[in-house]
């Protein structure tokens, strides 16, 4: 028998230690008509637009690096990757939400759902918020309080 959706989910999840929230898992499942609503690299007043997460065959599949095994690294682990070459640089943080310092053990422990215009889209192990890495403004922003707030009200400003 095939593994279910939750079992390949649960699977990608298992390396960074994230229980994903069931909204999430519904989402990826049996996704709704709609999108979510986000906002992002919008001026004041435009109106939102619709964004969907990855499907689970995205996230399995890699972007084209292996780990020290010769093996890919599917794409819900790319965040790994990304604060792996930011603490090269010696660096422990990124500039975080509202002033905060996120670490980079937090950003590379998140469990990457999608990206728009090349900015990844993560949930949190931590807070199981949903949060945005800004690559151009090396910065962390948060969304939203959990992925279901996030599903239902969209980006939050």
């Amino acid at each position: 028998m095939a593994a279910t959706i939750r079992d390949r989910l649960t699977a990608l999840a298992a390396p960074i230690g994230i229980a994903l929230p069931e909204e999430y898992i519904a989402f990826v499942t049996r996704p709704p008509k709609r999108g979510i609503l986000i906002h992002h690299l919008c001026n004041d007043g435009d109106d939102s637009y619709e964004w969907w997460p990855e499907t689970i065959k995205r996230l399995e599949a890699g972007w084209g690096e292996e780990d020290k095994a010769g093996v890919e690294i599917p794409s819900a682990h790319l965040l790994r990757a990304t604060a792996d070459d930011y603490a090269e640089g010696r660096r422990k943080t990124l500039p975080g939400p509202g002033g905060t310092r996120f670490r980079l053990d937090r950003l590379r422990n998140g469990f990457w759902i999608g990206e728009v215009d090349g900015d990844s889209v993560f949930i949190d192990l931590q807070t199981l918020g949903v949060f945005a890495f800004l690559q151009h403004e090396d910065s962390v922003v948060q969304w939203a309080s959990s992925f279901g707030e996030f599903a239902k009200r969209g980006q939050q400003r």
